[in-house]
């Protein structure tokens, strides 16, 4: 009979690996079921294009004044850059005048003082309609194309303007952002070293039964396998889609926190071409149509990654498109339609009108929202829904069922170190109560 382990980690992200990775350390049984015949979770550094590697999941280091994941970096010398530079925001006709941008520097501030007197949350949207009523003296076409420029946070956010929360939008960062040069996974293999033989992969979780106090129970599709404790790293989308069945059902506060908690459609598609045909920048921001009707072209905002002179070495042009929905499911599902679709937008890039927009060697997308195994990006929180109150359900997990992932934090929250670090907070707690069995 195959003795009990100490620990189950079901998932191989950041915040698996970095859980079972403490769990070994402290000297305790730990075994990794991740279900895709991948490794990385929503870190995914594609290298089989033949170029040069493609971020189809997390590409930067975010709040590096914060951030564990730097630190691990730069002790085992893996180049990182700082995206510090300044973005060219464009329409369909070019540039946007810089007056503008100016125009929408207080926005922030604005909300601030607005949920110092109103409690209540509203919609970005709605929260930029206010900003714009605050300023009578903007001329009309200002007004019509301001918030085209405020509504860029929903692609972060991975929700339409109308379902972002303004109060969400609140927190101020927490430093600079770095990039990782030459690919992401080279963090993600330190952390991994050495537990390697404690992974399966292609190997997804059906059930985990909890009916004995004694023991949790996990079932795959070929073994049922026990252990005193499981740390649950799937992704939020599983969870909210009942991807993995409990046994018996979570308590209603876990069930409460999961319905409150939306998942994010953010996605990326990237574009190879033989010849850089726009501006020498590191990245663009383009900025929705207000004329555009909704599934245009160009009615949506997207932020574009000069992606070339990072993880190209300056040898494969390509541009890395960063989508919000409803544009993710789309071009997730059929990448083949993105260059038609986004050719007014790579039109005005062009540094020369005279040359002819060239077709793309290749296109790659995420498949973040058609991904069985992720159903979505990461967490996010509409109007009215808030963070804090969910992550204290799951931090407080069930019995011998724990919680990591980006969807389990504040500090860090959706950003791959705040991953990592809830591993290790959810590790450590089953170390003292596994020690403590041991006096």
């Amino acid at each position: 009979m195959l003795r009990m382990l100490d620990a189950i980690v079901v998932g191989a992200g950041l915040s698996g690996i970095a859980a079972a990775k403490e769990l070994a350390k402290q000297g305790l049984s730990v075994r990794v079921l991740e279900a895709r015949n991948r490794l990385g979770g929503r870190l995914n550094t594609d290298r089989t294009s033949g170029s040069a590697p493609y971020e189809l999941g997390c590409s930067w280091l975010h709040e590096s004044l914060d951030n564990p994941l730097w630190a691990i970096a730069e002790e085992n010398g893996i180049d990182l850059v700082y995206d510090d530079s300044s973005a060219m925001v464009f329409n369909k006709d070019g540039p946007i005048d810089p007056a503008l941008g100016q125009l929408g520097s207080d926005f922030g501030a604005f909300a601030g003082v607005h949920f110092e007197d109103n409690k209540q949350d509203v919609s970005l949207k709605e929260m930029i309609d206010e900003f714009v009523k605050f300023h009578p003296k903007m001329t009309a076409e200002q007004k019509k194309a301001l918030p085209q420029t405020l509504r860029i946070p929903q692609i972060s956010k991975g929700q339409d303007w109308n379902k972002v929360s303004a109060k969400s939008l609140l927190a101020a960062p927490k430093g600079r952002d770095l990039l990782v040069l030459g690919g992401y996974d080279k963090i993600y293999n330190v952390i991994k070293q050495g537990i390697e033989d404690k992974i399966s992969t292609g190997t997804p979780v059906e059930s985990i039964d909890t009916s004995d106090p004694s023991k949790v129970t996990v079932k795959t599709a070929s073994e049922e396998i026990t252990a005193k404790y499981v740390i649950v790293s799937a992704p939020v989308g599983v969870l909210k889609n009942n991807g993995i069945k409990f046994v018996p059902e979570p308590p209603s506060e876990f069930k409460a926190a999961l319905d409150s908690t939306d998942v994010a459609e953010v996605g990326k598609v990237y574009f190879e071409f033989e010849k850089a045909f726009w501006p020498d920048m590191d990245k663009f921001v383009f900025v929705g149509d207000s004329d555009a009707v909704d599934g245009a072209s160009t009615s949506y905002p997207l932020v574009i990654s000069n992606w070339y002179k990072f993880n190209g070495s300056g040898k494969y042009p390509g541009l890395g498109v960063i989508t919000p929905p409803p544009l993710t499911n789309k071009f997730e599902s059929d990448p083949s339609k993105a260059f038609d679709h986004f050719t007014p937008v790579l039109e005005a890039l062009r540094t020369d009108k005279s040359i002819p927009l060239p077709k793309p060697t290749k296109v790659t997308s995420s498949k973040w929202t058609v991904d069985p195994y992720s159903q979505g990006s990461y967490s996010t929180y509409t109007v009215g829904n808030d963070r804090e109150e969910a992550v204290k359900a799951f931090e407080n997990g069930f019995g011998r069922v724990r919680f990591a992932g980006e969807h389990t934090t504040v500090r860090g929250a959706t950003f791959a170190h705040g991953a990592y670090r809830s591993g290790i907070r959810e590790a450590s707690k089953i170390v003292d109560e596994v020690t403590k069995g041991r006096l």
